[in-house]
């Protein structure tokens, strides 16, 4: 896909209720979760753009350091389905619609640019599967799933597997998305996962220091 096609969107409205606080803020190496998404994403794409909800929504624009917006209203706490429409309705159309969430500190944008570069033609979304788990929070969905999207919100299913199984996904295997793929993907939800991960050293795998 073009990179003039394509745009990065930064999911940053949860309650990060497991983590106890913000998780965004949270820091890694004295820089706060978010900031490790935002640098992967603006590295890998020409625009992007931050999702996040109405109670954090000045914090972020005043830090954030691209265009902010809030959570369509029309489906409060709807997770990440919702990001993803209001994205698709809130900016100028893209073709691909990239997402990342901002509690995976050891995200590296080169993951995000082998999403990109794949040929996603005559498919809905492109999703990796590390671990034999399908990341559904870092991938790519055509600007073609609006209508289906808003439907499914509308009808009070906010699960981004119920839009996966009922659309053509090219998945992409781990070993195609190169050596230790498996830890840019970590998802940190509470603070001993934070702990653990630290204690494993997977810093050294992180090389955008």
């Amino acid at each position: 896909m073009s990179l003039k096609n394509v745009m990065g969107v930064i999911l940053a409205g949860g309650k990060s209720r497991r983590f106890g606080s913000n998780k965004g803020f949270a820091l890694y190496k004295g820089i706060p979760f978010y900031e490790w998404s935002i640098r992967a994403m603006k590295k890998a794409v020409e625009s992007c753009v931050l999702v996040t909800s109405r109670e954090l929504e000045s914090e972020y624009k005043a830090i954030a350091g691209m265009p902010v917006i809030v959570d369509d209203s029309s489906f409060k706490e709807s997770g990440p389905l919702g990001g993803v429409y209001t994205a698709m309705s809130e900016m100028a159309p893209a073709e691909w619609y990239v997402l990342l969430p901002i509690d995976v500190p050891y995200i590296n944008s080169s993951i995000i640019e082998q999403i990109i570069e794949v040929d996603g033609k005559g498919f809905k979304a492109i999703i990796p599967i590390i671990e034999g788990k399908k990341q559904f929070l870092i991938a790519a969905y055509h600007y073609s799933l609006k209508d289906m999207i808003y439907e499914q919100l509308r009808s009070g299913n906010y699960r981004m597997q119920s839009l996966v199984e009922s659309i053509d996904v090219l998945y992409i295997k781990e070993k195609e998305m190169g050596k230790n793929a498996n830890v840019s993907f970590r998802n940190v939800n509470t603070v001993q996962d934070l702990g653990m991960f630290e204690s494993e050293d997977c810093d050294k795998h992180h090389n955008e220091h």
